[in-house]
């Protein structure tokens, strides 16, 4: 389920989360896509949306989107990584 939800394009998520069409996404929007899509706790929701909110205004624009996407990536991959290469 994760990886058919990474694998989906940046601008096809930020068009499906923008529920209202103005082009951003407020915090609940984003809010909804990590916490059900991506299965995070709610506040490490929380703590990923004022990463991507860098300059306070409330609101993920597609930039900031496709920035944060490339991040969750890489930080999926660096666990996936480490779990691979410990001994169990």
């Amino acid at each position: 389920m994760l990886s058919q939800v990474l694998r989906r394009s940046t601008p096809s998520w930020f068009k499906m989360l923008d529920t209202d069409g103005n082009g951003s996404l407020d915090k609940a929007e984003f809010g909804i896509f990590l916490v059900k899509h991506l299965k995070l706790k709610r506040g490490d929701a929380d703590e990923m949306i004022c990463k991507a909110d860098a300059n306070g205004d409330d609101v993920i624009d597609a930039k900031v989107m496709d920035s944060t996407m490339i991040r969750i990536q890489t930080t999926l991959l660096l666990v996936f990584v480490r779990l691979t290469l410990t001994p169990h």
